[in-house]
């Protein structure tokens, strides 16, 4: 189906919604009138009432669809305030004379409309003055109120595809700086490996980066914890053949949160960040520690790491930099992102984001 067809038939069920209005509103008057008509002594018969009154708006009714069409062309031509003014003034009044010169051929008017038909139909400019131009101007305010909460409409739908759009794209600005920041410190680490000639080790360690980056340049911007636990885990498993006993690894987490989702790459850069600024400056290592607790509707991670060495200093780089964007891009501002030093040089980065289970497990 073509987007030309959509449009017709979008436009074909806009006019039969004005048809209906306009014919479902002609009939209120005359229900209104018949119905005042009756509390007279000596009204009319009700059949007859309607025979009279319903030419008045059943034409009314079919010259509301003329006006509405008019109005709709008058709009796509764009003419200037000026000139828009003057095309109503000259409608309305060609709608009066048209509305006139039609119901004087009724057959069935009431016995006050007498004489010839110009007499007819000047008796029926005389008593539609007032009623005919308003009824112009509310059908030719209708229909530009109803063009105009169109535009405004399309225009939301628009600014809100561009501001997805936007956000996808910051996201995958914020990806690629990610993904090469990573490739890059964990290259570093396997050159260690190729600089202590542990050959089988190197090979091991390509092999696992394999594993990451066919992770790492997966599709999609959510994934769920387990997966970035499994990815963290790989991470930390290459990182432990650089260094050897000098790293231990703890991990704490619950099993309820392991569906929440989260943006892709959230945990290694922190991580990382433990590793250099926690591990590697000590000559004796140290430890990583990955807790993961769920409270009520939120869920919080915290990444710890044994302190920094003698003259380190936490600093905040490009990967941990990401991570802060990615959060907002997601969550807005309902997350946390905090750095916190603990007892015996303890270093905490902590993340709480609102928990929301992802029912196909992935979006990856």
């Amino acid at each position: 189906m073509t987007s030309t067809d959509g449009s017709s038939r979008e436009r074909g069920g806009s006019w039969a919604l004005v048809a209906a209005v306009m014919f479902g509103a002609a009939l209120v008057p005359v229900v209104l009138q018949v119905g005042m008509f009756q509390l007279r002594p000596g009204a009319p018969a009700v059949a007859t009432m309607v025979g009279q009154l319903l030419p008045f708006w059943m034409v009314r009714a079919a010259l509301g669809l003329v006006l509405w069409g008019a109005a709709d062309r008058v709009l796509r031509r764009r003419p200037s305030l000026p000139r828009a003014v003057g095309i109503h003034v000259v409608g309305a009044a060609a709608y009066w004379v048209v509305w006139s010169g039609l119901v004087a051929l009724s057959p069935v008017l009431p016995p006050s409309y007498t004489g010839s038909y110009a007499e007819r139909v000047l008796q029926l400019m005389q008593a539609s003055s007032i009623i005919s131009p308003f009824i112009y101007a509310c059908v030719v305010g209708a229909h530009h109120a109803v063009h105009y909460l169109r535009v405004a409409r399309r225009a939301e739908v628009r600014a809100a595809e561009l501001e997805g759009r936007l956000a996808q794209a910051r996201l995958d600005t914020l990806r690629a700086q990610l993904n090469p920041h990573f490739l890059f410190n964990t290259l570093n680490g396997i050159t260690s490996l190729a600089l202590q000639g542990d050959h089988d080790r190197v090979v091991a360690a390509l092999g696992l980066l394999g594993d990451l980056l066919r992770s790492a340049l997966a599709d999609g911007d959510l994934t769920t914890l387990d997966r970035e636990f499994a990815f963290a885990g790989q991470y930390l498993e290459l990182q432990g053949m650089r260094l050897g006993d000098r790293l231990s690894v703890v991990w704490e987490t619950d099993p309820c949160v392991g569906r929440c989702r989260v943006p892709v790459m959230v945990l290694q850069p922190l991580i990382e960040n433990a590793l250099v600024h926690g591990v590697e400056p000590r000559a004796e290592g140290g430890w990583v520690r990955v807790r993961a607790r769920r409270h009520g509707a939120r869920v919080r991670v915290d990444v710890a790491d044994s302190g920094p060495g003698p003259s380190a200093a936490l600093k905040v780089g490009t990967g941990l930099a990401a991570v802060e964007a990615r959060l907002r891009h997601v969550y807005g501002s309902d997350y946390r992102l905090a750095y916190a030093r603990g007892e015996g040089n303890e270093s905490t980065c902590t993340i709480e984001i609102p928990y929301g289970a992802d029912d196909q497990d992935a979006h990856r």
